[in-house]
């Protein structure tokens, strides 16, 4: 059904959030306050790390070989493809329990037609410049305060273990955005 479909993509999304923007440096907004209070550290009701993400297959917490290992290979998985894939990242209920959390909220759905600039045609070049060339967008989001302050999500995004290894794999220091009503999309 598209309520699961939906439910799906947005799981997808939202550890894709926690994941591919961390490990891209797209999250930055913090770089100018280093020394302030991360904007979702350590809130004790927040689920175990865990109890949620496969920490035999990916031993975040644990600096040393296999953590050295880890990270060359995703490495090499970027330099390579562009991308790193975490297979069983998240333990069997981590992912159930994520899936619900996302699916609770109903998404706000946007679709239009813009270029692939998400800018409108430029009127002063030719329809069949690449500048010009128009994808269609569909897009679902759901804003961050709808979701669990407490919840999976926001539990792996102020993980400093998802963060430093995130880091050590991009080569550049990564820091989580200040925008507490940020969406998620799909």
């Amino acid at each position: 059904s598209t309520q699961s479909t939906w439910g799906k993509t947005l799981a997808s999304i939202m550890l894709g959030r926690v994941l591919a923007l961390l490990a891209l440096g797209a999250v930055l907004a913090c770089h100018a306050h280093e020394e302030q209070e991360d904007c979702y550290a350590n809130d004790p009701s927040s689920p175990s790390i865990g109890l949620v993400v496969n920490l035999s297959k990916y031993p975040l917490h644990a600096p040393g070989a296999a953590l050295d290992a880890l990270i060359a290979r995703c490495r090499r998985q970027m330099a390579d493809d562009g991308a790193f894939l975490l297979g069983d990242f998240l333990l069997p209920d981590g992912l159930a329990q994520l899936l619900a959390e996302v699916t609770s909220p109903t998404p706000v759905e946007s679709i239009k037609n813009h270029t692939v600039f998400q800018k409108p045609i430029d009127p002063t070049l030719p329809l069949d410049h690449p500048r010009n060339e128009l994808v269609h967008a569909h897009i679902g989001f759901v804003n961050n305060p709808l979701l669990p302050h407490t919840g999976i999500l926001n539990s792996l995004y102020s993980w400093d273990g998802l963060r430093d290894c995130l880091a050590a794999v991009s080569g550049a220091p990564l820091h989580r955005s200040t925008d507490r009503d940020g969406s998620v999309y799909a």
